[in-house]
């Protein structure tokens, strides 16, 4: 094999390995509604990105089963503390214990309760967004106790 044909098929091989692994973007949700009692989050991420961040899938099939699920939840479960930072009336907000699941479509969701009542100024960041993919984007919605 000659030598320039050597190191097109380097170069074509090496680039095919690079978007093997590209991983594209996630789309994670924080869904707010307002209850009598205060705030409820329901936070959604892609598996895969909780994949990414904590090696979920244990053998290497590229799926994340709930069985693997249940291994790391507790390394999940740890993360959801700080997964959403809220402030109202310019005051931090501690939420409970996050409640955390998989389920059917392979999302993984914290469920946060925050007892405080909702002032006139409301801000919520999510925490963990430097661990997440590049590009990754967060679609947030903030609902009344009827769903509006």
């Amino acid at each position: 094999m000659c030598y320039k044909c050597a190191v097109h098929y380097w170069i074509a091989l090496l680039l095919s390995v690079c978007c093997t692994f590209a991983h594209e973007p996630g789309l994670s949700s924080a869904d707010f509604r307002v209850t009598q009692g205060g705030l409820e989050l329901v936070l959604t991420f892609a598996v895969g990105d909780m994949d990414n961040v904590f090696g979920l899938d244990n053998d290497g099939d590229g799926k994340v089963s709930q069985l693997e699920f249940g291994y790391g939840k507790s390394r999940v479960a740890a993360m959801g503390e700080q997964a959403a930072i809220v402030t109202v009336d310019g005051q931090p907000v501690t939420g409970s214990d996050p409640a955390l699941r998989m389920d059917d479509m392979n999302n993984v969701e914290f469920i946060i309760r925050y007892p405080q009542k909702l002032g006139s100024n409301f801000v919520y960041r999510c925490g963990i967004f430097s661990q997440l993919p590049r590009g990754h984007r967060q679609f947030a919605t903030l609902k009344d106790p009827s769903g509006k």
